[in-house]
């Protein structure tokens, strides 16, 4: 592989590695803030951010596939 293949797929794993913090934080966060929020949005936003971990999952799986 070349240098600037080695480089792109280093970034590509930071990106990810960036990614999937943010979600688990993003999830952390709305533990931790649960009593402040109202019922419907810790369920609404709770949802959500599980879906967006879903779809990150098959687009991790997807370019798995590729290599």
């Amino acid at each position: 592989m070349s240098s600037r293949g080695n480089l792109e797929t280093n970034q590509l794993r930071i990106n990810i590695e960036n990614q999937l913090e943010r979600l688990m934080t993003q999830l952390n966060d709305l533990e931790e803030m649960r009593e402040e929020l109202d019922e419907e949005e810790y369920i609404t936003t709770k949802q959500e951010t599980l879906e967006q971990l879903k779809e990150f999952q098959k687009s991790l799986l997807k370019t798995m596939k590729f290599n």
